[in-house]
This record gives C-alpha cells, structure tokens and sequence, in this order.
C-alpha cells in the first residue's frame, strides 16, 4: 500500500470511529433535541478530538482535548474515561487511576473501569487492589472474554489452581476461537495436576 492509500485508509477509519461514537455518545448526555439548534454540547468537539489523537498514537494531545472536555462538561464520563486511557499509554498511572475512580464514582455499575484499573494496579504490582477490580470487571463484564483472562493469569501467579482454572475456562468459553494459545497449555496443565 502506497503512503496515499494508507492515509485515505486512516482518515475514512477515524471518520467511521467519530461517527459511530457521536451516533452512540449523543442520547445519553443530551436532553433531547431541540428542532433548529445545535444539539451537541460544547464538549463534544475537543473529546472527537482527543479520540482521533489516541487513535494516532499522539497521547498528549489526547489529554489535552480530553481535558478541555472535561472543563466545559465536568461529569463527562466519556471523555475521562479516555484521558485515563491515554495517560496509561504516557505511563502516568496516578493520574489514570484518578480518572478511572472518577468514572466509578460518576458510574459505579460500568466493569470497563474496574477493569482498566485493575491493570494499572496490576503494572504497578499492587495485587490486591487489582483482585478486588477483577472481582468486580468479571461481575459487571459477564460476556468479555478479557476480564476472565487477567483474573485467571492473577490467580495462576498467586498459585490459586482451583480458582485459575475456572477464570480460564470462562475466558475460552467467550474467547472461542480467538483465545490466546497459552490459556489451552495452562487448563491442560491446571487440570493434570488437580489432586
């Protein structure tokens, strides 16, 4: 592919990604449309803006127009959600904690944020605080495969067999084909050597 193609390519995959989340994002945080107005927020813009900065790769970029969100929509979940995201990719993990207890206390039924914060305090080998998000990401995330996974990997390295080995076998059932290939050798591992 020439460097053309790659761009049109990009370019027409940030377009669908903006759309598909303005499409998705509008209905929760509007109060319904008012006929011959804008009806998007003021902080719509800068939070698009920061998705298509993450989805380059551009991080301090994206926090800057998350940020700018987040200061004109202060409980816009959306968009702090993200900036945690992307100060994980900046390696700033106490911020992206902030962010991500913020969006459990603005939403405290969303599992994606335990989740994503039970990998930070897994980075930072804080076991514990990570088990308590796991425990709480395979409750709300009751049909994603990643969740099983990573609490299955924490026990495996805990030496919890038992308890690892029913996370992996929920991982498989959800992940079908697409598991990871290392999960099969630890299941055939973990069920050879049950007493």
């Amino acid at each position: 592919m020439n460097g053309l193609t790659k761009g049109w390519l990009r370019a027409i995959c940030v377009g669908a990604l903006v759309t598909s989340l303005t499409a998705t994002m509008t209905p929760s945080r509007a109060d319904g449309p008012e006929e011959g107005k804008d009806n998007e927020p003021p902080s719509t813009v800068p939070y698009l803006l920061g998705l298509a900065y993450a989805f380059r790769g551009e991080h301090e970029k994206a926090v800057d127009s998350f940020t700018k969100a987040v200061e004109l929509e202060p409980d816009f979940d959306e968009a702090i959600f993200a900036r945690g995201d992307s100060y994980v990719a900046l390696g700033q993990y106490e911020r992206a904690l902030s962010d991500y207890a913020e969006v459990i206390r603005l939403m405290p039924h969303y599992g994606r944020a335990y989740y994503h914060r039970a990998l930070v305090y897994l980075k930072q080998r804080q076991h514990k605080a990570a088990l308590a998000d796991l425990l709480v990401a395979v409750e709300r995330m009751r049909v994603v495969p990643e969740p099983y996974l990573t609490l299955g990997d924490l026990y495996f390295a805990r030496s919890e067999p038992s308890k690892a080995l029913v996370m992996y076998k929920r991982y498989l059932e959800l992940a079908g084909t697409k598991a990871e290939a290392y999960v099969l050798v630890r299941v055939g591992f973990l069920v050879a050597s049950k007493p």
